[in-house]
């Protein structure tokens, strides 16, 4: 039997749960390092690992089998999810390919959607959708292979779609982390025409997942959970954040009796919510869990990047064993000895009582008393309501018009208008021969100005600083080493100087690698980096 092991928790929860329980967490290490995006599928768990491009599967026993080995050596595991066909979805952020993945462990190439994608999520007609932030669309790819993209900056400046969520009637919900926003999309099948729109988060500060599940969705947005009701293509409904505490959740699921799950990668915490009762647990191991899924014994599993595990946490306490059977007869006891005589019994009830005899004949009245005292004055009645208001008197006549004013004043001049971006300065015509005046030559073709933005990194933060003073628009970072991707992050500038968040897909050990900056998708910048 594989070696796993058991945490029996016996802590109080962070916040105690409405009704006392056991719980248990249970942790199996796998070969796979760094453990991320984990899913169900039929009777097995499926996950990606940040160190590694292969993919792991693991039983609901704890038993996993030898993972799935990758599409080529260039590719880099994202996110993973459960198609309806009985397969997986791959989204391989380092060949920027969409992938089908079987239970069998067969990978092969559906559609090429290029580096930048970050979210993925499928519909019930088998569609896959990614989101694409750098360049505000949605790429939609049918189970043949076909691509189809749709651009959502008609909606408001500069989209980033950055998590995606399919909803049982069909819609597609996409949050925007950049703009606190919640986009709503209407697709058609096959990847046809959609219908989108888009609504303000609020108190939401950088929402980082959705889930939705029946009627309604759930948002994860810093320290607090928002339920959201759709209103059918109308502005939803967003109800107040429910607060998490000093938790984040970072990743969200609902169960199947409409419980909201989340984990803390940060704190190493599993919490739900249900019924508007919060509880939380913390994992002893501190096994950092980044991603969660069910077993259909309603026990939630998840993934320990830290500590390189797949876990399981149970409220469930154990199945009660079958019943014994019964044991042997004993030997008979011996006889007591005689009790007592018993006490003499009560005495018997009385006889009954004899019948009513006649009423006897009606006295004289009695004499008139004494008149009684005169009462006590009653107390003064309350004030009376005050009486209306009398009617309003007639209007006066009108006055005689005033004497004219004098002219305004001329009103102050508007400010200037900020000026525009200096362009390039064309190259220099010749200048002419002497003599008589001729005619003047044709202006030179305006030259290029190269513009080489700097950069600076602390660990995975990059700062970037464009120097074109122009804002919203596209960023993005690429670390490599030869053809194979490392990192990779995007961003919309919203100023000169914009900060990027770095991604590992997969282990990095030191040495020199190559950092790529792409602004608009235009390329940049390329250095050479030591990491």
């Amino acid at each position: 039997m594989r070696r796993f092991s058991l945490l029996l928790a016996t802590a109080l929860a962070l916040l105690a749960p409405t009704t006392a329980h056991a719980f248990t967490f249970a942790e199996w290490p796998t070969a796979l390092a760094g453990p991320a995006s984990l899913v169900r599928q039929g009777a097995s768990l499926y996950f990606t690992a940040q160190g590694d491009a292969r993919i792991g599967s693991i039983d609901f026993g704890g038993i996993e089998a030898a993972p799935f080995a990758p599409l080529d050596e260039t590719s880099a595991s994202g996110p993973l999810v459960a198609g309806p066909d009985g397969n997986l979805v791959l989204l391989d952020v380092g060949n920027g390919v969409l992938e089908r993945v079987t239970p069998a462990g067969q990978v092969s190439p559906i559609a090429a959607v290029g580096p930048d994608a970050v979210a993925l999520a499928t519909d019930g007609d088998g569609d896959s959708w990614v989101a694409e932030p750098a360049a505000s669309t949605l790429a939609c790819v049918t189970p043949d292979g076909t691509l189809q993209r749709f651009p959502l900056s008609a909606l408001y400046a500069s989209p980033a779609p950055s998590a995606l969520a399919t909803a049982p009637d069909g819609t597609l919900w996409a949050i925007d982390r950049v703009h606190d926003r919640l986009i709503g999309i209407q697709p058609a099948s096959d990847c046809g025409t959609l219908v989108a729109d888009s609504w303000p988060i609020p108190g939401a500060d950088a929402p980082v997942a959705i889930a939705a599940a029946g009627s309604q969705l759930w948002i994860a947005a810093g320290t607090g959970l928002i339920a959201v009701t759709p209103n059918g293509g109308a502005a939803p409904s967003f109800a107040a954040p429910v607060a998490l505490g000093t938790s984040t959740a970072t990743a969200l699921a609902v169960a199947a009796d409409g419980a909201v799950w989340f984990v803390d990668e940060a704190h190493s915490r599993i919490g739900k919510l249900a019924g508007g009762a919060l509880s939380q647990w913390a994992i002893p191991s501190a096994s950092a869990p980044s991603s969660l899924a069910f077993a259909a014994d309603g026990s939630v599993w998840y993934t320990g990047s830290a500590t390189n595990v797949i876990g399981r946490f149970s409220e469930e306490t154990g199945a009660t064993g079958a019943t014994g059977p019964a044991g042997a007869t004993g030997p008979a006891g011996a006889t007591g000895a005689t009790g007592p005589a018993g006490a003499t019994g009560a005495t018997g009830a009385a006889g009954e009582t004899g019948a009513t005899g006649p009423a006897g004949a009606t006295g004289p009245a009695g004499q008139a008393g004494p008149a009684g005292e005169r009462g006590a004055t009653g107390q003064t009645g309350a004030t009376g309501a005050q009486g209306a208001a009398g009617a309003t008197g007639a209007q006066g006549g009108a006055g005689a018009n005033g004497a004219q004013g004098p002219a305004g004043a001329d009103g102050a001049q508007g400010p200037v208008g900020a000026p525009g971006p200096i362009g390039p300065a064309g190259a220099r015509g010749a200048t002419g021969a002497s003599g008589p005046r001729g005619k003047t030559g044709p202006r030179g073709k305006t030259g290029k100005t190269g513009r080489t933005p700097k950069v600076s990194c602390t660990g995975a933060r990059c700062r970037v600083v464009t120097g074109g003073g122009e804002a919203r628009v596209p960023l993005s970072l690429r670390v490599t080493k030869g053809k194979r991707l490392y990192a990779l992050g995007a961003r919309i500038a919203t100023s000169a100087s914009t900060r990027v968040q770095l991604h590992r897909v997969r282990r990095m050990p030191a040495g020199r690698y190559t950092l790529t900056v792409r602004i608009g998708g235009d390329e940049a910048l390329r250095m050479t980096v030591r990491l």
